[in-house]
């Protein structure tokens, strides 16, 4: 957030509610989380089972058949997890964020 404090200085001088940059912001952080969160349970989905094999083989490991459910829930579990951590990471910054005045930042010397 703190790269993104010359824009919303820019945003709250033009006169831009600090809901409105914080929902902006929040937006953002979904979009980019559940995407990165998309992206890993693709790459977990088809590394599970070589994984699991290297598993099988050198530890006796267990290894059950991976089915429709498991993939599913992997599917379904990597994006709200990125989100939930994507949204915890970024609330307090992101709020502070959007407080900040326009006049704040300029005397910073940041804008």
């Amino acid at each position: 957030m703190k790269e993104r404090k010359r824009e919303i200085g820019y945003l709250r001088s033009l006169g831009f509610e600090k809901f409105s940059i914080y929902t902006s912001l929040v937006n953002e952080i979904l979009i980019l989380s559940v995407i990165s969160g998309l992206i890993s349970s693709i790459i977990v989905i088809c590394s599970l089972p070589f994984i699991l094999s290297i598993l099988s083989r050198e530890f006796l490991f267990p290894v059950g058949v991976l089915n429709f459910w498991i993939v599913l829930r992997i599917i379904v579990a990597g994006p709200i997890l990125s989100f939930g951590l994507g949204i915890i990471s970024s609330f307090v910054p992101a709020i502070k964020t959007a407080k900040m005045e326009p006049r704040e930042a300029m005397s910073r010397g940041e804008i």
